[in-house]
C-alpha cells in the first residue's frame, strides 16, 4: 500500500528535478532536485520549517561542473557572445577551483560558509 504524504511530488517532462505541492492547493514549485528521495527529504525540511533552499553539502559538489565543456553556463554564454575560452584557460580555472579554492574552504559545508570581511566578492 502507497504511504500517503501531505505533498505530492512529480517530474514534468524533459526535466531531471522532482516537483512539489502540497494537498492544500497551490502551484506546483521546483524542490531543485534529481532524485525522489531527495526531493522527500527537501519538502519535509520545508514543512518543519527549515532552509528553503537546497544546497549541496560541499564545495566540491557544487562546482562539479564548473569550467567543464557542455555543462558549465558561463561557458555557454561566452561561446554564444563569440568570445573565446580556449582549453588552457578552462583548465587553468578549472584547476585553480579544484586544487586551491576548494581545499581552502577546508570542506566545509557551504550553509556554513560566510563571506570573510574585507573580501569583495
Amino acid at each position: 500500500m502507497r504511504k500517503e504524504r501531505p505533498f505530492y511530488l512529480t517530474q514534468r517532462k524533459g526535466s531531471p528535478y522532482f516537483y512539489y505541492k502540497f494537498r492544500h492547493g497551490g502551484s506546483y514549485k521546483s524542490t531543485g532536485c534529481k532524485t525522489e528521495k531527495e526531493a522527500e527529504q527537501y519538502v519535509k525540511r520545508l514543512m518543519d520549517g527549515e532552509s528553503a533552499t537546497p544546497l549541496p553539502e560541499l564545495l566540491a559538489d557544487f562546482t562539479s561542473e564548473f569550467f567543464v565543456e557542455g555543462k558549465c553556463k558561463w561557458l555557454a554564454r561566452q561561446k554564444k557572445k563569440n568570445k573565446r575560452c580556449g582549453d588552457s584557460n578552462r583548465q587553468n580555472r578549472r584547476g585553480f577551483l579544484v586544487n586551491h579554492i576548494s581545499p581552502a574552504s577546508g570542506h566545509n559545508g557551504l550553509s556554513r560558509m560566510r563571506k570573510s570581511p574585507g573580501n569583495p566578492i
